[in-house]
């Protein structure tokens, strides 16, 4: 027999809500009552903005809103300062790699690999770490400027200023993140205050349908209850109902309903 699925998300009870308040308003304009009134006004004032004085108070459907647009911001940064720091790498390791090649092609003193840090063998530093990247870039930025202030060619392919322009932009890239972190932490945590009252006002919506259907045939009931947002699923050796898919899909972002 098919089990009901109470949301559990923020994004399944946002979505409910709004499915289930949508179609309590279509169904009183018909007559037909699954949901009491003051149930359905409860509800629209949790979920939808409401204004307090000049200020707007999010609902909880923007707070959800909200929450996924600052995840992709997240994302979308931290990705970014990943593609800088790996460039980064790269241009570390190709410095290092060709200032060793040259010095010893054209040997030069060693003093030229003294001045970036290096060591004789002009083996490449530890780059494990991002702190650990950024001061062997520092050094060998640092370094070319010595060495030509010694009579050594300035370092080219890559040079010491592409250098220092890959490192400015894996610190910009890196400190893009924090702000955007940031806002995704405050948003986490007023909908973290907010999920208790959204279990209730799920609970509440979800106890007055199985009431309001409890006389109803069984498969009447579940239909009723899949037009209000709730959706059903098949254990493992059940027999699905022909309507009913043994692996629902989740459920659609929501969109607040209008207010009453």
């Amino acid at each position: 027999m098919p089990r009901m699925r109470v949301p559990e998300s923020d994004d399944a009870r946002a979505a409910f809500m709004s499915t289930a308040i949508r179609t309590a308003l279509a169904d009183a304009a018909k007559g037909i009552t699954y949901i009491p009134g003051s149930v359905v006004t409860a509800a629209t004032t949790f979920l939808n903005d409401r204004t307090v004085g000049e200020t707007t108070v999010p609902g909880f459907a923007s707070l959800v809103t909200q929450r996924q647009l600052a995840e992709g911001k997240v994302t979308k940064e931290v990705g970014e300062a990943q593609t800088a720091e790996d460039a980064l790498d790269t241009y570390v390791r190709d410095y290092v790699a060709v200032l060793g090649r040259r010095t010893f092609r054209l040997k030069h003193s060693v003093a030229v690999l003294d001045c970036h840090k290096l060591n004789h063998s002009a083996e490449l530093p530890s780059l494990g770490t991002q702190e650990e990247r950024r001061t062997v870039a520092q050094e060998l930025i640092a370094g070319d400027a010595a060495a030509v202030a010694m009579g050594f060619p300035a370092m080219a392919n890559p040079s010491a200023a592409e250098l220092q322009t890959k490192l400015t932009d894996a610190v910009r890239e890196r400190g893009e993140v924090t702000p955007v972190d940031r806002d995704l932490q405050a948003l986490l945590e007023k909908l973290r205050v907010a999920r208790p009252q959204a279990q209730v006002v799920v609970e509440d919506l979800v106890d007055e349908l199985r009431h309001s259907t409890r006389k109803l045939e069984a498969g009447t009931a579940r239909d009723v209850m899949r037009s209000y947002g709730l959706t059903y699923e098949t254990l493992p050796g059940e027999t699905p109902e022909p309507s009913e898919p043994a692996n629902p899909p989740p459920a659609p972002a929501p969109t607040p309903p209008p207010a009453t």
